[in-house]
Formats: structure tokens, C-alpha cells, sequence
């Protein structure tokens, strides 16, 4: 079996691995874990895995894998990639509050339900991206230099933005829904998008100091 890690050929020990499951958690929780990374891409036999196909060939023993092949990064690295694409990703977010709030107008609830899962969907995403700044940028966000930042402050407003969102909702009041979305959480949203670079270019910069 060929087994590499950003192209470095490793070797391992197949004593207590039975199946594709069992190795790749010992290359998660032993290999990677010593290097202070977290698996990105992976391999099997040729064939690129998303998360289904993962679980898919998660009983495949290991007499039938001829060869692994994982990417890995440092999770700040990750962060990091993540701010570099949050404008990019941003832009089509607030595209998308505008759809989800055109067809409201129109009376065209479903096509608009539609566009607010894209949203949320986003948002979830860059949440995702900004829980990890708190967890491995927690140094350079204590330093003071975010103090004044609008960035952090549209980001830390979304959580209870979408609480309030949600609540309308379950209240049955789509007058209030659909005016959060619009004088709240667009503004809030476009805030984010516009603050994104700055803070990234920062964030960056002081990581490597």
C-alpha cells in the first residue's frame, strides 16, 4: 500500500488496521495529529472522496487499498484561506438576500424560501470560517489592533440577527422576517464583505510576525 501526505510517501503500520476506516483515523488522530494539521483532500485507490463516498468505503479492508493519497494544512492556514475568499463568497450571499427579498415582493414564496437556504447556508459557512479566527488567531484578536473593528462586530451581530429572523418566522410575522432580512441582516451581511480584506490582510500580516 502507498500512502502519502502532500505527495511524501509515509510509512504505516497495518498491525491493528483492519479496514479504510481504521486507517485513516490513525492517520488523523496519530500522523496528522503530531504535525498539528487536519486532513483537506483525500484518495483512495485513484478516486477523490467527498464525505459520502468516505463513509461509503468505510468497511473496505486494507488488502484492497493500493494506495492513499491525503492533503493536509495547519488549521490556521485554513482560516486564513477562508478570509482570502470571504469577499468572493460574501458578494453572491447579498445577491442572494436580494433574490430571496424580489420574490417575497412577487408573492413567490417558494422561490424565495429557496434563495434564503442559500443565504443561511452561507452564513453558516462563514461562521464556520469565523469560529475558527477565535480558536487559532486568539493572540492577534487580544492584541487590540481589531478593537474598533466593524468586521467583528457585523460578525458577532449575525448569530442574534438570525435568532431574531427565526423567531419572526415561528411567530408567523413575514412582515418583521422579511424587514430583518432587508434593514438588518443585508446591511450586516455587506458590512462583512466590505471589512473582509482589510481584516484578512491584518490577520495575515501579524500571523507571521
Amino acid at each position: 500500500m502507498n500512502v502519502t501526505i502532500n505527495e511524501e510517501s509515509i510509512e504505516v503500520s497495518l498491525d491493528s488496521i483492519q479496514n479504510f476506516s481504521q486507517l485513516i483515523h490513525h492517520l488523523e488522530t496519530v500522523v496528522l495529529a503530531q504535525r498539528g494539521e487536519v486532513l483537506t483532500h483525500l484518495e483512495l485507490n485513484g478516486e477523490e472522496l467527498d464525505d459520502q463516498k468516505e463513509a461509503d468505503y468505510a468497511n473496505l479492508p486494507v488488502t484492497r487499498i493500493m494506495s492513499v493519497k491525503l492533503r493536509s494544512s495547519s488549521p490556521r492556514t485554513l482560516v486564513l484561506q477562508g478570509l482570502q475568499d470571504c469577499e468572493a463568497v460574501m458578494t453572491e450571499i447579498v445577491k442572494s438576500v436580494n433574490n430571496c427579498l424580489q420574490h417575497f415582493e412577487s408573492s413567490e414564496d417558494k422561490q424565495a424560501f429557496d434563495q434564503f437556504v442559500i443565504v443561511t447556508d452561507g452564513i453558516e459557512w462563514f461562521s464556520t470560517i469565523f469560529n475558527g479566527c477565535i480558536t487559532h488567531f486568539q493572540a492577534e484578536l487580544e492584541s487590540g489592533i481589531f478593537n474598533e473593528s466593524k468586521f467583528i462586530q457585523a460578525a458577532n451581530s449575525l448569530s442574534p440577527t438570525l435568532e431574531q429572523i427565526l423567531q419572526a418566522y415561528n411567530d408567523g410575522d413575514m412582515t418583521s422576517f422579511t424587514d430583518i432580512i432587508e434593514y438588518e441582516l443585508r446591511s450586516t451581511l455587506e458590512t462583512i464583505r466590505d471589512g473582509s480584506g482589510e481584516f484578512y490582510k491584518t490577520l495575515e500580516t501579524r500571523s507571521v510576525q
